[in-house]
Order: structure tokens, then sequence, then C-alpha cells
């Protein structure tokens, strides 16, 4: 027997990655609600998960920036 992890359990995030979460799941759901409103939803989540990523990108640079 080997004292590998179960595939299930997750590891533990780091701050930078939960960061990205968080901007890319704000975006989502600005395009889900911009999309519902427009009529296109495909479109405006693509959008907002861009918007989200590359402001997950610019929040990475700036705070590496200051360290």
């Amino acid at each position: 027997m080997t004292d590998e992890k179960p595939v299930s359990e997750e590891t533990p995030k780091t701050e930078k990655e939960e960061i990205n979460v968080k901007y890319i799941g704000l975006g989502l759901v600005a395009g889900v609600v911009f999309g519902s409103l427009q009529g296109n939803v495909g479109l405006w989540i693509a959008i907002g998960i861009s918007i989200g990523a590359a402001l997950a990108v610019t929040y990475k640079k700036k705070s590496s920036s200051e360290d």
C-alpha cells in the first residue's frame, strides 16, 4: 500500500489561487446577469470570464509590485 492521497481530496489553495477564483467567479456571475438581460448568455459568459481573468492578472501584478 502506498500513502497517496485520494483523488477526491483537494489540496489547499494559496491566496493567489483564491484571488483568481474570486475574480473569475465574479466575471462569470456578471456575464450571466448581462447575458440574461441582453438575451445572449453564451457571449456574455465568455466576456465575463475574460474580464474576470484580466482583473485577476492585474490584481496579481499590482500586489506583487507592492512586495
